[in-house]
């Protein structure tokens, strides 16, 4: 999912319809026409590719299973 969250920045993000786990980027307007894919691993794990001055660049934002979390969630990720 994205969003324009204003002022020229968008907010592209994943997570449980809960509202946990998630991640985002939230990109500048100036690299609105750079995106190649956004691709949602799942819920905890995403990666943003751009085109930046002729070079393809992965924005990877992950959310690492913290203490609390099941076994079976940090096995996963």
């Amino acid at each position: 999912m994205s969003r324009n969250i204003g002022h020229g920045y968008e907010l592209i993000y994943t997570g449980s319809s809960g509202g946990e786990n998630g991640v985002a980027v939230v990109l500048a307007e100036h690299f609105h026409d750079s995106i190649l894919e956004d691709r949602r691993i799942y819920d905890r794990l995403m990666v943003v590719r751009l085109l930046v001055e002729g070079v393809v660049t992965h924005l990877i934002s992950a959310y690492v299973p913290q203490v609390g979390c099941s076994d079976a969630d940090k096995t996963l990720f």
